[in-house]
């Protein structure tokens, strides 16, 4: 069964021309801009499609055109696919393109709130002092030997801390420039691969308290609602409880890691076997990869994707449609062989005919008919089976710890115990 999340793009998914197609292909796109433009007081579709792309970079710019897009992104998704997620998640940013879509933040407020927030992380550390650096290697020590040089070259006013556990061979580290630059250098001769990221400040770090204090100050004048959909924190990798969690999450998460791995774990714990990833452009789908191989990622991008995603939807539905009905004939079929494979302890001949003869009499009247109009059992007559095969078992003197067993044994053949 599928079981679907809708994920977040994070900042740095940005670019000049994004969602140019999408723009064109769809009136809510625009309508989504045209609010986005509004609440900022400038014309954001145009920076982000004939802009400069140093200007488009900047944090202030940068939160929220990636924003913007993602909302733009699922409502061309709810449009299109209008499957709704069992949950969503948000790479950083994301989060917040996450509460906004599960109706915890009004877009307009949320645009307002990114902006915000992408300024004061500017502001929170002067040019020079800062940066960020992605490590990617593929030994499985990779975690531990960056938390150990980003300790070894930390001190007091000098410091480095993994501030993103993006997938099981991508960290980032944050912190002030001298300690990012050893602790690189270091892991550099260990074998791993180090990228100065182009960011105007480091996040998720402790640099970013200033920031977080504005960012609290900001969410008391916004309005929080319940969430529609459940939303994975960043903070702590699990779902938001309710609407009181929201604004300590958004404060918390300006300085903490971002638990990304940790985070696609859960939902994969939870049965998700299909992410929709929304933003400007995959980004989250080639974390994903190396963190499990049981989701399966679709990008939207624009509209043909969109229609890419809602055939292959479609297509997994029919066939998702035609293995449940084969299980259920399954079902019926292992049932007739199970009651007539128990051993039987009970030898009252009237008993056994009315309750094992004339059971298994019924169930094979509805094998027979399934066969016959080459249909499906219903889940009425699915249940009777199982009750009956119960009869059986228990007329048969079957032992209730082997009857539990047996009837679990058919539904996990059957593949029928995942259904809801």
């Amino acid at each position: 069964m599928l079981r679907t999340a809708l994920l977040f793009s994070g900042q740095g998914s940005q670019f000049i021309g994004m969602c140019k197609e999408i723009h064109q292909q769809y009136d809510v796109v625009k309508h989504t801009f045209e609010e986005a433009s509004e609440a900022l007081g400038f014309d954001l579709y145009k920076l982000c499609t004939e802009g400069d792309s140093k200007e488009l970079t900047k944090t202030e710019n940068a939160q929220p055109a990636v924003l913007t897009s993602s909302i733009a992104a699922y409502k061309v998704y709810m449009q299109e696919i209008g499957i709704n997620p069992v949950y969503c998640a948000g790479h950083s940013l994301g989060e917040i393109s996450a509460l906004s879509c599960a109706g915890a933040i009004k877009f307009y407020d949320a645009v307002k709130l990114v902006h915000s927030r992408g300024k004061f992380m500017q502001e929170a550390v002067e040019e020079g002092i800062g940066a960020m650096s992605a490590i990617i290697g593929n030994d499985i020590e990779l975690l531990e030997w960056t938390q150990r040089e980003c300790k070894r070259y930390s001190k007091k006013q000098d410091i480095a801390v993994v501030s993103n556990y993006n997938s099981k061979n991508q960290l980032v580290i944050s912190g002030h420039k001298g300690a990012i630059e050893q602790v690189g250098d270091a892991l550099k001769a260990r074998g791993a691969k180090v990228i100065p990221l182009k960011v105007s400040a480091p996040f998720h770090c402790c640099l970013m308290q200033p920031a977080a204090e504005r960012v609290k100050d900001l969410l008391e004048g916004i309005e929080i609602k319940d969430l529609l959909i459940p939303v994975i924190s960043n903070v702590d990798a699990k779902p938001y409880i309710n609407k009181a969690d929201v604004k300590g999450n958004i404060y918390r998460q300006m300085t903490a890691p971002v638990e990304w791995v940790e985070s696609i774990i859960y939902i994969r714990t939870q049965g998700i076997n299909l992410a929709f990833e929304l933003g400007p452009r995959a980004v989250l789908k080639e974390m994903i990869k190396y963190i499990t191989d049981k989701i399966a990622v679709i990008s939207i991008t624009d509209g043909e994707t969109a229609s890419i995603a809602k055939s292959i939807i479609e297509e997994r539905a029919e066939k998702e449609k035609e293995e449940i009905k084969q299980a259920k004939g399954k079902l019926i079929m292992k049932s007739m062989a199970a009651a007539v494979s128990t051993r039987n302890l009970n030898y009252d001949k009237e008993q056994y005919t009315e309750g094992v003869i004339k059971p298994y009499t019924v169930i094979k009247q509805i094998w027979d008919r399934i066969q016959e109009e080459k249909t499906e059992p219903s889940m009425t007559e699915m249940e009777q089976v199982l009750k009956l095969l119960k009869l059986i078992f228990t007329i048969k003197k079957v032992s209730l710890e082997e009857q539990n067993e047996r009837l679990k044994e058919i539904l996990c053949d059957t593949g029928l115990h995942k259904l809801n």
